[in-house]
């Protein structure tokens, strides 16, 4: 019982803190944060492409 009332106590702390999180604005949609991923990705790759190439030429 009283690790049922511990395990609750730590969601409704969690909880809390992600509402802050949204209402201070400390967050982004998923769609947001995987597009910026991809696109750092594709530009890694592109310049790793470039620098191969380069490097071929040597």
């Amino acid at each position: 019982m009283r690790q049922d009332i511990q395990m609750t106590a730590d969601l409704l702390r969690m909880l809390a803190a992600a509402e802050d999180d949204v209402s201070q604005g400390r967050v982004a949609p998923v769609e947001e944060t995987f597009r910026d991923i991809r696109a750092a990705l594709l530009a890694g790759k592109t310049k790793q492409g470039v620098s191969s190439i380069r490097n071929k030429n040597i």
